[in-house]
């Protein structure tokens, strides 16, 4: 008896860190995407203001770092506190010029970058490319709405039966 008392006091201690952990990690998880939209918008400045706050770029990024799994956030996590530590704060405080400054200092030559900035850096690049916004400034259009060859849609008459 005395044995089932402990293992469901242990299953409640369980469940109660679980959830304190869990709020913990949402309010890591939108620090995380604060950071993340600043240096996005470091990486792809834009004269919008908003494009990287609200705009569709900053949603794509959400939706991205939101499909990454926790093994997968937890060293890009520690790069993005690599910046807050390297601006002496918070890198999302910091006025784009000051992080242009921050991010040249602490990333070096691009022979140096580290894996977790490259990766950064590709999210941020398809977010921005993927928008509107993208197509409006760079006249990119994404490969993913790629439809197969139109050369190829004409078959000649001896391959139709193949």
């Amino acid at each position: 008896m005395q044995r089932r008392k402990f293992i469901g006091s242990c299953t409640a201690a369980a469940v109660l860190a679980a959830g304190s952990a869990g709020a913990q990690n949402s309010a890591t998880a939108a620090g995380d995407i604060a950071r993340l939209k600043a240096l996005a918008a470091v990486i792809v400045p834009d004269p919008d203001p908003v494009l990287w706050s609200t705009g569709a770029p900053a949603m794509a990024l959400e939706r991205t770092w939101d499909a990454m799994g926790s093994e997968s956030r937890a060293p890009v996590s520690a790069f993005l506190d690599r910046l807050d530590r390297a601006a002496g704060g918070s890198f999302a405080a910091l006025d784009p010029e000051r992080r242009s400054a921050v991010l040249r200092e602490t990333l070096g030559p691009p022979s140096a970058w580290s894996d977790q900035f490259r990766s950064l850096r590709s999210m941020a690049l398809r977010a921005f490319y993927d928008s509107p916004a993208g197509l409006a400034r760079c006249g990119y259009i994404p490969s993913t709405q790629f439809a197969g060859y139109p050369q190829l849609c004409n078959y000649p008459p001896s391959r139709k039966d193949r």
